[in-house]
């Protein structure tokens, strides 16, 4: 039995040897030295990070503030070719009316404003080369209709909708953003834009809107 056992510990220690010399594979002692034993092996996926957002659809959700109020912003991606995408964003922009000024005047409150712009338009990273997997810089632009909706006040909570006004404009805008990666499939984002809203005609004391957003939220990568 001594035997057996002296034999098969020779020829697991030969094995073992033989391995460590010809295998592709560092050894464990290599691993610990180069901090190769803690590696995520699967952050070589091309669908982590930076580059997943490069390379695939994605949706995403912001909120932020205008020159006018609060705003809420909703993106839906399609990759057209990797860095450039088409997109479709919905945003909900309250109006503080009092924050609105002409002629050095404020105008008066006569209810509570809300503008929804639908613009699909262009997407497209910058840098991608020299910061991958750390930020993503871009450029954007969009256009489409937006829809003015105003809830009269004193109408109470079901009375300001049976009473609601709308009116139909068109509008676009020109932006940047900057990503920078929370995990494999999900990215921070910072966005900057300058929305260009015009209605045909006075809607709620004015027909130009234009205003200066700058929203933060996340995008979530829709693999294709």
């Amino acid at each position: 039995m001594k035997r057996v056992l002296l034999s098969m510990g020779l020829l697991s220690f030969l094995l073992q040897a033989s391995f460590a010399q010809n295998s592709v594979l560092p050894r464990p002692s290599e691993m610990v030295k180069h901090n190769l034993g803690s590696m995520d092996f699967h952050s070589m996926d091309p669908a982590n990070g930076i580059n997943a957002i490069h390379v695939n659809n994605f949706h995403g959700m912001t909120g932020g503030v205008t020159e006018y109020g609060g705003s809420a912003f909703f993106g839906r991606s399609w990759l057209l070719n990797p860095g450039t995408h088409s997109q479709l964003t919905a945003q909900i922009m309250s109006v503080n009316q009092d924050a609105i000024i002409a002629n050095g005047t404020y105008y008066s409150r006569n209810g509570s404003l809300l503008l929804v712009p639908l613009f699909y338009g262009i997407r497209k990273d910058l840098f991608y080369q020299e910061l991958q997997d750390v930020l993503l810089p871009y450029v954007e632009t969009a256009a489409g209709p937006v829809l003015g909706m105003l809830f009269p006040y004193d109408r109470g909570f079901l009375g300001s909708f049976s009473n609601m006004s709308t009116d139909l404009g068109m509008g676009m805008f020109f932006g940047t953003g900057l990503d920078y990666p929370i995990n494999k499939k999900t990215m921070g984002t910072l966005n900057i834009r300058y929305n260009i809203i015009h209605f045909p005609g006075d809607f709620s004391g004015r027909a130009n809107y234009n205003s200066l957003s700058i929203l933060f939220g996340f995008s979530r990568i829709l693999m294709r």
